[in-house]
């Protein structure tokens, strides 16, 4: 017999979390020094934004979108093989960090801080 109780509620269906966003890496090397730059690529908008970095070029990345006014969401970077390689719960969190190095310390995350100097973030470097 059929539960005619009006009492009873169903709830909702849960709404699945929106796909992360797509950054694809690359690294390219210097043909006489061998030096390897990373960069990064992401579209927010319909707009292609892209970011060059010695290290870091998807820290880089996220503080460019940001400015550019992409909402905090979680991130996947992948390489061009397309297998993921980083992701994040917060695009705006990773804004927030730098690689740097040292003769000391090598390479560490450390926090991102504004520079000095005046700096388009947007420039290929």
């Amino acid at each position: 017999m059929p539960n005619t109780n009006s009492n009873t509620t169903t709830a909702p269906p849960k709404a699945s979390a929106p796909a992360p966003l797509r950054i694809t890496l690359r690294t390219t090397y210097a043909p006489h020094s061998g030096a390897a730059t990373d960069a990064a690529e992401a579209t927010h908008n319909g707009r292609t934004f892209q970011a060059r970095s010695r290290h870091g070029a998807t820290m880089k990345l996220a503080r460019i979108l940001r400015e550019a006014g992409c909402a905090d969401q979680p991130w996947e970077a992948y390489g061009h093989d397309g297998r993921s390689r980083l992701m994040g719960s917060s695009l705006h969190g990773l804004a927030g960090l730098t690689v740097q190095e040292s003769n000391t310390q090598g390479l560490r995350i450390a926090p991102y801080s504004q520079p000095a100097f005046p700096l388009n973030l947007s420039e290929d470097l």
